[in-house]
């Protein structure tokens, strides 16, 4: 199952991820956490998008 964006405590973005930004060469460090789909919280929209690679 695919990770998306829910609600989760902290996590600030509640749109679709867009991965398409990324390169997967790395994710930068920055702490913006986010929700996935299967309840988990990411650190940041790429580490999401890298998950469901």
């Amino acid at each position: 199952l695919p990770a998306g964006l829910l609600w989760c405590p902290g996590a600030v973005a509640s749109h679709p991820p867009d991965c398409s930004r990324y390169s997967f060469g790395g994710c930068p460090r920055d702490f913006n956490p986010v929700c996935g789909t299967d309840g988990e919280t990411y650190g940041n929209e790429c580490v999401l998008c890298l998950s469901n690679r």
